[in-house]
């Protein structure tokens, strides 16, 4: 059985605890991944090669993918990819649905951006 992986263009909306280690763990598979953040401070942290929490092996992982080039950061919508995982935090409880906008803000941003396929 062929286990070779067809790279595609990834965006990984976020660069937060989940979003970042998807996108690091994206890249280590031979995907090309852009991750996206509005915090200029985590995109800045995690381009360094620093992951700002804790996570077993994913320091090494990223600045792996980040020398080999598979894996960057941005602020900006304008250089998405193919494909879009949304990883932006939602509200836990629900007194607070509706009133964090991470999902409907990145959205929006997406939106603005989209190409149509060629």
């Amino acid at each position: 059985m062929d286990t070779t992986v067809t790279p595609v263009r990834l965006t990984v909306i976020g660069a937060g605890y989940l979003s970042l280690t998807y996108a690091v763990c994206m890249a280590d598979l031979g995907h090309e991944v852009l991750a996206i953040d509005l915090d200029a401070q985590k995109i800045a942290q995690a381009a360094s090669g620093e992951v700002p929490f804790f996570e077993p092996g994913l320091k090494p992982l990223l600045r792996k993918n980040v020398d080999a080039g598979r894996l960057r950061f941005s602020t900006s919508f304008a250089e998405a990819g193919e494909v879009h995982f949304r990883c932006v935090g939602t509200p836990q409880a629900r007194r607070l649905v509706g009133t964090r906008p991470g999902p409907a803000l990145s959205r929006r941003r997406q939106t603005r951006h989209r190409r149509e396929p060629d």
